[in-house]
């Protein structure tokens, strides 16, 4: 459940903690300054529980903003053991100053729109087509090595990737060609 909290003005940032006064479950939040909380809590027991308007289940108390600075990773790829400490320094704040150019995960792309792609087409204008469906056998990660599907005219007829069906005969029949 959640409830619309009345608060003393504060001056800063402040966070909520729960009092023990009660047998209710409250999440401690933090609220910036002049942002109006709001308490969820939860009963954990058995029995029911009665909340007398104006009463006192959880405390705000003042905190202070502190800007952590994340731990650079070792810097061991792409440099020397015999460096010396103070390049080793200047690499490292370097790298710190200079790390949103950086990618920080795998996926991690970026965007950069200063170089432009042109495709030459001559003559001809050109087209765009649009954004295809993934068939559904592709997307549940079907396919693969060929099945047997159905049955039919005594010939086995095979699922293959490529998008069309075939029988046992017909690739018999390609084989041939090809060895041909």
């Amino acid at each position: 459940m959640r409830m619309n909290c009345t608060v003393p003005v504060q001056d800063n940032d402040f966070v909520i903690e729960p009092n023990s006064k009660t047998t209710l479950l409250i999440p401690r939040s933090v609220c910036a300054k002049g942002q109006s909380p709001v308490v969820c809590f939860m009963n954990v027991t058995d029995n029911p529980v009665r909340l007398q308007g104006g009463i006192e289940v959880a405390e705000a108390h003042a905190v202070t903003v502190i800007e952590s600075m994340d731990d650079p990773q070792e810097l061991s790829v792409g440099t020397c053991s015999t460096s010396k400490k103070d390049q080793k320094s200047k690499l490292r704040t370097l790298l710190y100053t200079y790390s949103d150019v950086f990618a920080k995960t795998e996926f991690d792309l970026g965007n950069f729109s200063h170089v432009e792609h042109e495709i030459d087409t001559g003559d001809a204008r050109p087209i765009q087509l649009r954004m295809r469906r993934t068939p559904a056998c592709f997307v549940q990660g079907g396919g693969g090595t060929p099945q047997e599907n159905v049955r039919c005219w005594s010939y086995t007829t095979f699922n293959i990737r490529m998008g069309f069906s075939t029988s046992a005969y017909q690739e018999e029949r390609w084989r041939g060609y090809a060895g041909a």
